[in-house]
């Protein structure tokens, strides 16, 4: 016959001695127990300083990630230095008027000897220098840098541009000087911060600057407003204008024109400084010249006067 396996009896444990927690926890569990709970102690209150730790805690975080930023800043200035690019683009001579903007660098207008706009411009930044921009839409052609998007880096855009008798420009620029030299169409030149000068130039002008001289010299223009918010205003006319208007909020104006027969209606007015008007005046003429400062001289001359007086 088979052999049968009986199973083995499985020994009983040992009984095990109520340690003091199982009592606590029996005598807990047991209303009728007679043994004593130990309660547990309520945590301590938080320190009354620990909101002003915080705040410290944020603002030095903050004072090492802004140390962090300017060290990386400076260490790609060290490493990479500055990146320049050269460009020359040549634009169709179908073009009559030039639209010019710049965020950062000087801009100059000089004449150009054919009947092709020329723009050459010489970019640079840091880790890599700005884009030049150029857009031709009919006979309009527009120019554009832009260093907005570098920040703290360094970057600069200068332009120099060569244009064709008759063109007309209009240049704007966010920081740096603007110069026309020679040109004989419409311009209109602005910057916010630095100088606009005008010389030898024919067309219409209208010359501004949120902060910085404006200089106007040779003029041929019949019609020219010149005027700056913090700077002094100089126009110097080589023939008799139509209408001139100059100012400055802050600064001196002053304005010649050149001898002769003809009269201007004349005014002159500064809130604190010297006023003077020492050319042909008549208020009936159709010949317009105001000058005005809120604070600085103002005065209107004919070319030479100072050395004659």
């Amino acid at each position: 016959m088979p052999e049968l396996n009986q199973p083995e009896p499985v020994p009983t444990p040992a009984t095990r001695p109520a340690s003091e927690g199982d009592r606590t926890m029996a005598a807990t569990a047991d209303p009728t127990s007679t043994a004593t709970a130990t309660p547990t102690p309520a945590p301590a209150p938080a320190a009354s300083h620990r909101g002003a730790r915080g705040t410290l805690l944020v603002v030095g975080a903050l004072l090492a990630v802004a140390l962090a930023i300017g060290a990386g800043l400076q260490a790609v200035n060290l490493t990479t230095g500055q990146e320049r690019r050269d460009e020359h683009v040549t634009l169709p001579a179908s073009v009559d008027r030039l639209e010019v903007r710049a965020s950062s660098g000087n801009l100059t207008l000089t004449a150009a000897a054919g009947d092709q706009a020329v723009v050459d411009a010489r970019l640079s930044g840091t880790v890599h220098p700005p884009a030049l921009k150029v857009d031709i839409d009919g006979h309009t052609a527009r120019v554009h840098t832009d260093c907005s998007w570098q920040l703290l880096l360094s970057c600069d855009a200068t332009l120099r541009l060569a244009v064709p008798a008759g063109v007309t420009v209009v240049a704007r620029s966010s920081s740096g000087d603007v110069r026309a030299v020679g040109l004989t169409g419409s311009i209109d030149l602005h910057t916010s911060s630095g100088n606009v000068v005008a010389d030898g130039c024919s067309g219409t002008a209208r010359l501004t600057t949120s902060s910085g001289d404006v200089r106007a010299t040779r003029l041929r223009a019949q019609t020219v407003y010149a005027h700056s918010s913090s700077g002094d205003v100089t126009v110097n006319l080589t023939v008799a204008p139509t209408d001139v208007e100059a100012a400055t909020s802050s600064g001196d104006v002053r304005v010649t024109v050149p001898s002769g027969s003809e009269t201007y209606d004349a005014t002159a007015h500064t809130s604190s400084g010297s006023d003077s008007v020492r050319v042909a005046a008549d208020p009936r003429s159709s010949r317009r010249i105001e000058v005005r400062s809120s604070s600085g001289d103002v005065s209107i001359r004919y070319a030479g006067a100072d050395e004659a007086s």
